[in-house]
């Protein structure tokens, strides 16, 4: 059976989209893969679309949106085509965090508090607006989360919910 796993970590959830499994881990130990689905006659079958070494994205999450997919990558963000890996582009957010997906716009909490709102665009990175929430102890690793036009944003025992309904 081989020695246990102690130095990565696989906090994130597989995403998939358009026939595709993708999936990433973290702490610069595997990298991130995007798997092909297809019917066939024995059932559903698998093929490795591309995997990426490269690829680090800890607990904090990605989404894909329209064949693309935005992550964190510790110290950036970026945008992949699914089918193929190939990076549309990386910038500077709000810092290693977790992300969500709602009306064009990636909503990104960083671990330091940060909060950004990043155009989901796969042609270039624009970052729309941030702020920092009011300092809580320690790092802030929840993953956001929309209802009814709010976000919810909690930090340790904090939450904090903003309008952002037009």
């Amino acid at each position: 059976m081989g020695t246990p796993e102690t130095t990565t970590a696989h906090g994130n959830s597989p995403a998939h989209a358009d026939s595709y499994v993708f999936e990433a881990t973290s702490y610069h130990t595997r990298g991130g893969c995007a798997v092909a689905l297809a019917n066939t006659a024995s059932g559903v079958g698998a093929k490795l679309a591309w995997d990426d070494a490269k690829l680090n994205c800890e607990h904090c999450g990605y989404v894909v949106v329209d064949g693309f997919i935005y992550m964190n990558q510790g110290v950036g963000w970026s945008c992949l085509e699914l089918k193929t890996g190939v990076e549309r582009w990386f910038g500077r957010g709000p810092g290693k965090g977790s992300i969500i997906y709602a009306d064009g716009m990636l909503y990104c909490l960083g671990e330091k508090g940060t909060v950004a709102l990043i155009e989901a665009n796969a042609t270039g990175f624009n970052l729309v607006s941030k702020f920092v929430l009011p300092a809580e102890e320690g790092p802030c690793w929840t993953h956001p989360a929309i209802s009814n036009g709010k976000p919810f944003l909690r930090w340790h025992d904090s939450l904090f919910v903003y309008d952002i309904s037009q």
